[in-house]
């Protein structure tokens, strides 16, 4: 049952400003504006932000190309989006036009090259792609990442698996995660820390609903890999969880290795694949209201006594509508703090 408190929230008017930026010049559409949604994802390279608007005489119509900015002015003017529009659909009956727009990181998605870097750092391969396909970017706000990487050689790649398996090669080898991020326009690297003051969302205050599963269907209490050593010679290993058989019983993964490998590396491969494989899936949302500077990445802590959604978590996706006067966020929720990231492959043939 949703309490008096979350009602007047949800009920609360929030102000926004949007605009369209036209010869440097910022031309505002709010006015006109009926709805907004915008948000991202762990699994997406750039933030998005539509804005759909009454279309009066072409008032608000605007090609693809031009810059889009969105502001709160909720506890202070700040910025929450700037982006390029991508695309727009117009629609006869309401006289209305919505426009997709993403930040500077869907260029990044919209090339493929081949380059070989050697000596570099994550922090510099990042910079260098900026520099020499135009994504606006913040030098100052580039955190270096320190580990030189002996060779990134990159074939028929897009830029932002180049940034990826730069960043994930990195965290290999320092053990330090790091994310991109988009502050007033341009591209930033952060290292990803503990966020300290995280965002309570409570059933009765500021919660509207939320969900949780978990399900046994994609695990395994034991692990048997196969492989040859360096003499051709046959080995296997069998790792096991055996809390976990006698809780939910005898479920095994085979697992073969195409490369030699020692007895001793078999072991491990085994004993992390268990690692990852011998728990339960779990999954949960929640619907908020308002909060609009909760984004992908970001911490929460959530008490909802009801699914038992109760205790801290990451937030692997966020998606805020607003509109009529409310503000909702529906944020897809990790019990782990991910980010973005791809193994680099060294290419078979590199003449």
């Amino acid at each position: 049952m949703v309490g008096d408190t979350v009602i007047d929230l949800f009920n609360k008017e929030f102000v926004y400003t949007v605009g369209i930026i036209v010869n440097d010049k910022v031309v505002c559409i709010e006015d006109t504006v009926d709805s907004i949604s915008w948000g991202g994802s762990i699994n997406t390279a750039a933030r998005y932000f539509k804005p759909s608007c009454k279309n009066f005489e072409g008032k608000n119509d605007f090609s693809p190309g031009k810059v889009c900015v969105l502001h709160s002015l909720v506890d202070g003017e700040r910025e929450v989006f700037r982006g390029f529009v991508i695309g727009r659909g117009k629609k006869s009956a309401g006289h209305t036009i919505t426009y997709s727009a993403y930040d500077c990181r869907w260029y990044l998605t919209r090339s493929k090259h081949d380059k070989i870097y050697r000596n570099m750092t994550a922090t510099e391969i990042i910079i260098d792609i900026c520099k020499s396909y135009g994504i606006p970017y913040n030098e100052n706000e580039m955190v270096d990442t320190s580990v030189r990487l002996s060779s990134i050689h990159i074939i028929n790649k897009t830029l932002w698996d180049t940034v990826l398996m730069a960043l994930t090669e990195t965290t290999k080898q320092s053990g330090i995660k790091y994310a991109t991020k988009v502050k007033n326009g341009k591209l930033i690297l952060v290292e990803k820390k503990t966020q300290i003051k995280k965002i309570v969302i409570e059933q009765g205050v500021n919660l509207i609903e939320s969900t949780f599963e978990d399900s046994m269907e994609s695990m395994y209490t034991q692990v048997y890999v196969t492989g040859k050593d360096k003499n051709g010679k046959a080995i296997s290993t069998v790792a096991v969880n055996e809390e976990a058989q006698a809780s939910y019983g005898v479920m095994q993964e085979y697992i073969s290795q195409s490369e030699e490998c020692t007895t001793a590396e078999l072991n491990a491969i085994a004993a992390q694949k268990l690692k990852e494989l011998s728990v339960l899936k779990q999954s949960g949302s929640i619907v908020a209201v308002g909060l609009d500077d909760i984004e992908t990445g970001d911490a929460v802590y959530v008490i909802d006594e009801e699914t038992g959604l109760v205790g801290g978590f990451y937030v692997e996706s966020d998606d805020h509508k607003v509109g009529g006067g409310h503000h909702t966020a529906t944020l897809k929720l990790s019990w782990t703090d991910e980010v973005a990231s791809l193994e680099y492959e060294p290419p078979k043939d590199t003449k």
